[in-house]
């Protein structure tokens, strides 16, 4: 095995950005839950793909716009 399903985390650096947001969010209280699967939910809910690991370039790029935006409307750091 390769550990509890961590191999399926994707890697590249806009769904690293992606998740650096998401874990941001939860750490200034905008998201009660900011786990791994939370964030798949979130995916779900705006790209109509089960996981992060199956968006595309062009869906991540929105995701991240997403999130910053999110972020400045709530004040959280994520820098």
């Amino acid at each position: 095995g390769k550990g509890a399903g961590r191999a399926e985390i994707p890697r590249d650096p806009l769904a690293s950005k992606i998740r650096a947001l998401w874990i941001a969010l939860g750490r200034a209280g905008a998201i009660e839950d900011a786990s791994e699967r939370a964030l798949d939910a979130w995916v779900l809910r705006q790209c109509r793909v089960a996981s992060l690991r199956w968006a595309d370039g062009g869906q991540k790029v929105r995701m991240v716009e997403a999130l910053k935006a999110w972020a400045s409307r709530v004040g959280a750091d994520v820098t």
